[in-house]
């Protein structure tokens, strides 16, 4: 059982034409996520992320390498994980078996490997497999409270575009998953250039 994920999604090493041409790039960014769920015993706010979005923001920062494959062709493979600064983000949901409210506190850390093409120096396509690890700790009303460790695989795909000279935004969707048993997630994603 997985709950919001503002983790890690991909938005290309490309904020300028000149970054377009460097092999390596290394970046720090934001990732704001929604994640909506098929039918199951807890029932969460579809949109929960979007009306707190500076804390769910916040709560994880994310890294990103890449690396240009060949000089003659436009193609990136890249590492982005959100390891390191990451704060457990405060959910609720509503236990449909006991009916209550139910405060959830979920740690998300996401590993993804990425591989990026440009067709337009503004638009640059991505596809995406990431490693999922949450942690979810959850407390009800009368004091009892357990924690679950879950961990998946998901798949994904997205578009970047540079802005300024430095950042990037990308919007990114991730296919159905079984495991976490989730319909849709997907999110938007800001992102700096150090390198």
């Amino acid at each position: 059982m997985i709950f919001l994920l503002p983790l890690f999604i991909i938005f290309s090493s490309f904020a300028q034409q000149e970054i377009l041409g460097k092999r390596f790039h290394f970046a720090v960014g934001l990732d704001l996520f929604q994640t909506q769920y098929k039918p199951q015993r807890y029932k969460f706010d579809n949109n929960s992320a979007f009306k707190n979005p500076v804390d769910n923001a916040i709560s994880r920062i994310a890294w990103n390498l890449s690396y240009r494959i060949t000089k003659e062709y436009p193609f990136w493979l890249g590492f982005r994980t959100n390891r390191g600064i990451n704060f457990p983000i405060r959910e609720w949901a509503f236990d449909t078996v006991t009916k209550q409210n139910v405060k959830i506190d979920i740690k998300s850390e996401a590993d993804s490997l990425y591989l990026a093409t440009a067709v337009h120096k503004r638009v640059l396509p991505f596809i995406i497999a990431s490693r999922l690890q949450s942690k979810s700790t959850l407390y009800y009303n009368n004091g009892l409270n357990f924690t679950k460790n879950d961990f998946t695989t998901m798949y994904g795909f997205g578009i970047a575009t540079p802005f300024g000279s430095k950042g990037t935004v990308s919007l990114t969707y991730y296919l159905p998953n079984k495991d976490f048993n989730i319909k849709k997630m997907f999110g938007i994603s800001v992102n700096y250039f150090l390198i």
